[in-house]
């Protein structure tokens, strides 16, 4: 598996990614649905399950809402390669009904997953599927192809920021034969991280909660009202500052789920390594 995301990371192009993109969306969609079939089916007494969970439990929660919003770093790369860039914004916009639609899913398998499971809701709901009927392992394997089908997309971001830096204060003496056996030579290490990273952690939630804590986060609610103020500073904030003072409240918010979320996820996270497999999902 290793080999095969290897070799489909070096794919360069946001626009040969496209097509796989596509299907890995056609993929999870028709997982969706087969999902949500089974588990609107049954749900546990709505007596036995408590409404509000425990204040100390609220940053990992608002830290896993936040990893909805994973693909952000993903906006303006995918607007600069659109032939249409200017349908990306505005209230009916591609990012928009995207970012609705997303929303829209993640609640309602989030809602009803727990109306099914309640505190044996795993990680990913996949993995509260029945392991002994034939459709259910096709949906999860369904879902290991649609990850590896967008990986590589999701790993465009990064490497995209990286590594011209790394060329810039490292490379530029070199030749471009030998820029690019860096390049590739780079590209490995860092798929490398990424899968050390899945086998030190096998718990699928405790990744989801401190990827939103750190990453999702800062790229969707610290940074934003932060570039907002910064441009705007200082007549046109509003009357009173009015825009200033709820960018103000955003950022502290965000600064609550990022150090709260990220300080209960990594000690999760400790405490998962050093349990083994008591903590996988």
């Amino acid at each position: 598996m290793l080999i095969l995301v290897i070799g489909f990371s070096m794919i360069r192009s946001l626009k040969v990614l496209a097509p796989f993109s596509l299907a890995a969306n056609i993929m999870t969609i028709g997982g969706l649905f087969i999902i949500t079939q089974y588990i609107v089916r049954d749900h546990i007494p709505l007596n036995q399950l408590p409404l509000i969970t425990s204040a100390s439990d609220w940053p990992v929660f608002f830290a896993s809402a936040m990893y909805v919003f994973e693909g952000i770093a993903l906006v303006l790369p995918i607007r600069q390669k659109m032939k249409e860039p200017e349908s990306y914004g505005g209230w009916t916009g591609i990012l928009n009904i995207g970012i609705l639609l997303v929303t829209i899913m993640y609640f309602v398998i989030g809602f009803f997953g727990y109306l099914r499971y309640g505190s044996k809701a795993l990680g990913s709901i996949t993995l509260n599927l029945p392991n002994d009927n034939k459709l259910y392992q096709f949906t999860k394997i369904m879902y290991a192809v649609a990850i590896f089908l967008t990986y590589n997309l999701q790993f465009y971001v990064p490497f995209s920021l990286l590594w011209p830096r790394l060329c810039r204060k490292i490379l530029y003496k070199y030749s471009g034969q030998t820029v690019n056996k860096w390049e590739h030579a780079f590209r490995i290490g860092l798929i490398f991280i990424t899968f050390i990273i899945a086998a030190l952690i096998p718990n699928l939630g405790l990744v989801i909660s401190l990827v939103g804590a750190v990453a999702s986060t800062a790229l969707s609610v610290i940074f934003p009202p932060i570039c907002e103020s910064i441009t705007f500073w200082p007549d046109s904030l509003g009357r009173y500052k009015w825009q200033l003072i709820l960018n103000f409240l955003i950022i502290s918010f965000g600064l609550y789920v990022f150090i709260a979320g990220t300080t209960l996820s990594l000690s999760n996270i400790v405490t998962c390594i050093r349990d083994g497999a008591q903590c996988n999902d």
